[in-house]
């Protein structure tokens, strides 16, 4: 049966079967005539909800996409360095880290659209821009810690650039290789060890 109806039903139907379409073929070899079908609707139903297949795309990921980079601008924003270092601990920095772990497990699907199967769309850059955004987080850190002597060194960008997608790439692996979240708790575990450790000697910070 073919439903030709435009409602916001119709719509929730479409971007349900187009995720699927997309998590099964990526953006690339995806068809819209295929996601109609699916969707039950007609090609002219598709496209007056969506214009074409990047905005539909846009709209399944959307909510990630901005919401990630909103997290990531935000990470650790009190102005004064003093109060920042005040949760300079192992056990504070992995219980930041849980929001960030929620999100990602809340939104499975749509993270792996992204890392995964984006390529082609407009949004395939998508960890290009989360690690430009947390490299200028970093570096904002370092550089008041640095003039504040809390930090006795201050590594170059181009170095806080790499150890960054360095994180950012380890951390998103349990969604690339669907990491149980009971399973994630002692893998971050590790990864927080490393991270707090690695930073602190490279800054030379006393802890």
């Amino acid at each position: 049966m073919i439903i030709t109806y435009c409602s916001s039903l119709t719509a929730k139907r479409i971007k349900q079967s187009a995720k699927e379409e997309f998590l099964a073929k990526g953006y690339q070899k995806a068809n819209l005539r295929d996601i109609a079908k699916k969707a039950q609707v007609t090609t002219g139903a598709l496209y007056r909800h969506f214009r074409n297949k990047e905005e539909l795309f846009y709209e399944i990921v959307k909510e990630v996409y901005e919401n990630t980079i909103l997290l990531l601008k935000s990470a650790d924003e009190t102005a004064d360095i003093w109060e920042r270092m005040k949760g300079n601990t192992f056990d504070k920095g992995l219980e930041r880290m849980r929001p960030f772990l929620d999100f990602i497990y809340r939104n499975m699907d749509e993270f792996k659209l992204l890392l995964l199967y984006a390529q082609g769309s407009g949004k395939e850059d998508f960890m290009e821009r989360l690690v430009d955004v947390y490299t200028e987080n970093n570096m904002d850190f370092i550089e008041k810690a640095y003039e504040a002597k809390i930090a006795k060194k201050m590594p170059g960008k181009l170095a806080v650039h790499f150890l960054t997608r360095g994180f950012l790439t380890t951390v998103f692996e349990v969604a690339i290789r669907d990491i149980s979240r009971e399973d994630s708790e002692e893998y971050f575990k590790t990864i927080g060890l490393f991270q707090f450790y690695g930073w602190n000697g490279l800054l030379g910070i006393e802890i």
